[in-house]
């Protein structure tokens, strides 16, 4: 394991050339998972996504309607 010689300075920032340092050195993450267990996160993250999608699509729908509606008994 390296060791990161980018340091933030006293108030908590970083440079810009200390930050790409900082990227170079920091060790990528590694995942220690069988094939199937990432195989059935990764269908799982695919899903989820289709799902929230379809849920953020009809309720923009649903919001549409109401307002639609409500104008309708308004006006």
């Amino acid at each position: 394991m390296s060791t990161i010689t980018a340091q933030p300075r006293h108030d908590g920032t970083m440079s810009v050339r200390d930050t790409f340092r900082w990227i170079r050195e920091t060790p990528a993450p590694y995942w220690d998972a069988e094939d199937s267990t990432k195989g059935r996160y990764v269908a799982w993250l695919g899903i989820s996504a289709l799902a929230w999608t379809v849920v953020g699509i009809a309720g923009t729908a649903l919001v549409g309607e109401g307002l639609r509606g409500l104008a309708g008994l308004l006006g």
